[in-house]
């Protein structure tokens, strides 16, 4: 399993304070695509989705660092 222990770096884009460089690239993403989106909209019981992507269907998206491929991860791509 991916060992998540990098250090965030906090960022500001779009005069919103990100907890990390790699939440405001995807913002940048999602502004890039023309998608409307929120950051960290609620509280789910202690679990604060990165984002909420609105359209057709609202989208919670968890932004991780990708490190590497390994047995686990192929498995679920697989």
């Amino acid at each position: 399993m991916n060992d998540y222990n990098i250090k965030a770096i906090p960022t500001r884009y779009n005069g919103i304070m990100f907890r990390s460089r790699l939440e405001a690239r995807w913002a940048a993403f999602f502004d890039l695509m023309g998608w409307k989106w929120h950051y960290e909209p609620f509280d789910l019981d202690g679990w604060f989705p990165d984002f909420l992507i609105e359209g057709n269907r609202q989208t919670l998206v968890e932004v991780k660092p990708f490190l590497q491929y390994d047995q686990p991860t192929i498995d679920r791509i697989c």
